[in-house]
């Protein structure tokens, strides 16, 4: 739901979702049409839909929900960030969940191309982290107008001195 989706609107639909459609097998059964519908507020909802059906449909015929990398990216849509996203959320595996916000953030405040050695390097709770970023770039460290001005790691932020040393 969230691809090119602001979490708001996902969360504004999300449990009427979850209500209409509690397992694999309800949603792979679903009426396109009345899918299509529900989604609408999301927009790209004829790709969605179908997306949604035909990875609802595997997991239905699956013996087991797809607990590895390659099972994950097996399924049609399920790219890199949504599995580790699920490794790391619903598998408790410590994955990195690197998206555009996470690479954002680090690059930001690390340099561009860090964000591997980042999470290579942090001794902390990965689940923790991955959501400590996604919030930080979200409520913070935004893609535009980021508030740098009020941000506790702006003293270690290239992003922030870069922007210092560039005013007038």
């Amino acid at each position: 739901m969230l691809r090119h989706t602001a979490r708001e609107q996902a969360a504004r639909i999300f449990p009427g979702f979850i209500e209409k459609y509690p397992s694999a097998g309800a949603l792979a059964s679903a009426d396109k049409q009345e899918l299509t519908e529900m989604l609408r507020p999301l927009g790209l909802v004829n790709s969605r839909a179908a997306i949604f059906l035909e990875v609802a449909a595997e997991l239905a015929r699956a013996p087991s929900f797809p607990s590895t990398l390659p099972e994950l990216l097996g399924l049609p849509g399920v790219g890199l960030y949504t599995a580790s996203t699920v490794l790391c959320i619903a598998f408790g595996q410590s994955v990195p969940m690197i998206d555009v916000n996470s690479e954002r953030v680090i690059g930001r405040v690390f340099g561009p191309g860090n964000t591997q050695d980042f999470f290579r390097s942090a001794n902390v709770d990965v689940r923790e982290l991955n959501l400590a970023l996604l919030d930080f770039a979200h409520y913070v460290c935004r893609a535009k107008k980021p508030l740098c001005e009020s941000c506790l790691i702006n003293p270690y932020c290239l992003f922030y001195r870069n922007l210092k040393r560039n005013e007038p």
